[in-house]
């Protein structure tokens, strides 16, 4: 760390071209961020006692927002308060069009869309997510700073950087990651009657999934589970249920 962090920067006044120096400074930037987040003490988000919060993520296809439906029908048949919060919301839609959207591709502009999705997620957390936690209520949310991660980032070190950045974010209870072969999730995607998304060829499904199963046993939650979504929609939803329900039984004791 010495080295890092004091024998890069002696080296510097030897370097003979600006772009050494320049890329030199970059990585000397790095070393003392680092060394700063070693030194700071862990940031751990108080365990809320009365709410639970519960995340649905996955690719395309994954049927994400059937499940957490279909979550949420069982719920409440079991008088058991809840709410679901997707991401993005129409806050980030709004804040969208403030920008001036069909002037600004952002499709290309990782950085800029990655910025309004933190926006609001920010939002979401404050107006939604934490009073809802401290009313007791089961939160289902579709989607998460993951789907930041995988679908906002450059390559893996910033998908891991934007996992770190939420340490804001109420710990999440329980993260299922809904999985399933890029095959299956094409074949579901080809059903609905609006054209491919952004992010829904074969190639993107594929580095999709490939990351979601590399960043989730990461992801800040108490408990995670993987679960395969290729058997019928009622099936998948009382495996998620069964997992859902043994774990707000040891969540209340």
């Amino acid at each position: 760390i010495q080295r890092m962090t004091q024998g890069m920067r002696k080296r510097l006044k030897n370097l003979e071209y600006p772009e050494s120096r320049e890329a030199a400074l970059r990585e000397i930037l790095f070393t003392r961020q680092f060394q700063c987040l070693l030194d700071r003490p862990a940031r751990i988000q108080p365990r809320q006692d009365k709410g639970f919060y519960f995340i649905l993520e996955g690719i395309s296809g994954v049927g994400k927002n059937t499940i957490a439906e279909g979550i949420r029908g069982r719920l409440s048949a079991a008088k058991i308060p809840n709410t679901i919060i997707e991401e993005p919301s129409e806050k980030y839609r709004t804040l969208r069009e403030q920008i001036g959207y069909e002037k600004t591709d952002l499709r290309h502009n990782l950085q800029l869309k990655k910025a309004l999705y933190m926006a609001d997620r920010a939002y979401v957390v404050e107006r939604t997510l934490r009073p809802s936690l401290d009313n007791g209520e089961v939160v289902i949310a579709v989607r998460s700073c993951m789907s930041t991660a995988v679908y906002q980032s450059w390559d893996r070190a910033d998908a891991y950087s934007t996992l770190a950045e939420h340490d804001w974010v109420p710990t999440c209870d329980l993260l299922v990651l809904l999985d399933t072969d890029v095959k299956t999730a094409l074949s579901r995607i080809s059903k609905r009657s609006e054209p491919l998304g952004d992010h829904e060829t074969a190639e993107q499904l594929a580095a999709h999934r490939e990351l979601y199963l590399e960043l989730a046993p990461f992801y800040p939650s108490r408990h995670s589970e993987l679960i395969d979504v290729s058997s019928s929609e009622k099936e998948v939803i009382e495996k998620v249920y069964s997992v859902l329900t043994r774990q707000l039984k040891l969540h209340n004791g």
